[in-house]
């Protein structure tokens, strides 16, 4: 059996396959569209939430990578609490690399692409780098009070409080790394 796709043939010496399951009309070589559940959303709604994800994707990533060229390009912003900046903004492009393109691909095939495992891989990575993010403003909200309380008492090149901050991310995400690295005890 020979299939015509574009300029393209592809043939088969297996005489199993019917001619009825493999059809040249390229509308049938597309994924078949997701089922419709009672709560689920239409191909528009779908179509809707992957051009959202794909401006977040994209605008996530871009101005992420600004603020790191910024930060690379000025030794000057490397104080303390620029660092935690610094920090939030690793982990947003993180998410943006790891975890919004398996959303926009789901969106615009309408189903989940990749799998159970990829379903866990999606969870973890969200949940992680989220997590970073939330200490990490955690941390900064900490270090803001504190200087608005103690204004005079203000030291920016003292990295004393970025430092413990670090551990304290350090400190929490080490059960995370004993329980998902094997062999480590």
């Amino acid at each position: 059996m020979v299939v015509h796709i574009g300029s393209y043939n592809f043939s088969t010496t297996d005489s199993s396959l019917s001619s009825s399951i493999l059809s040249t009309d390229a509308s049938t070589l597309r994924d078949p569209p997701a089922p419709q559940s009672p709560g689920g959303l239409s191909r528009a709604g779908h179509t809707v939430v992957a051009v959202c994800l794909g401006f977040i994707l994209v605008a996530g990533i871009l101005s992420n990578l600004l603020v790191l060229l910024i930060f690379a390009k000025f030794r000057s912003l490397w104080t303390p609490i620029n660092l935690i900046l610094l920090n939030i903004s690793l982990s947003d492009i993180l998410v943006c690399a790891f975890g919004t393109p398996f959303s926009f691909a789901a969106s615009l095939h309408g189903r989940w692409l990749i799998g159970e495992e990829g379903c866990k891989w999606y969870g973890f990575a969200n949940s992680l780098f989220g997590i970073v993010s939330l200490v990490s403003l955690s941390a900064l909200s900490y270090e803001r009070y504190t200087t608005v309380l103690h204004s005079t008492e203000v030291d920016v090149s003292d990295f004393r409080k970025a430092w413990f901050c670090i551990r304290r991310l350090l400190a929490l995400l080490s059960p995370l790394d004993r329980a998902t690295i094997p062999g480590l005890e």
